[in-house]
């Protein structure tokens, strides 16, 4: 029973250190989104200048990644 019980641990220890890892993993990709998203409304907005069109358009997209 004891190595059982501590295989146990050993599992959950790993389980737990993927999931951080897999967390890890998305916030850093819903950053990278966020930014490469950013740098085609800048693109945008330089093209069709400060209008209010773009402002909602990239109110609507934060809120989108949120």
């Amino acid at each position: 029973m004891k190595k059982d019980d501590r295989n146990r641990k050993i599992a959950k220890i790993i389980e737990i250190k993927v999931q951080i890892k897999l967390e890890k993993l998305s916030l850093f990709s819903d950053i990278f989104r966020f930014f490469r998203f950013k740098k085609y409304c800048y693109i945008i907005q330089n093209i069709f200048g400060n209008s209010n069109f773009v402002k909602l358009f990239f109110i609507g997209k934060i809120f989108f990644f949120l």
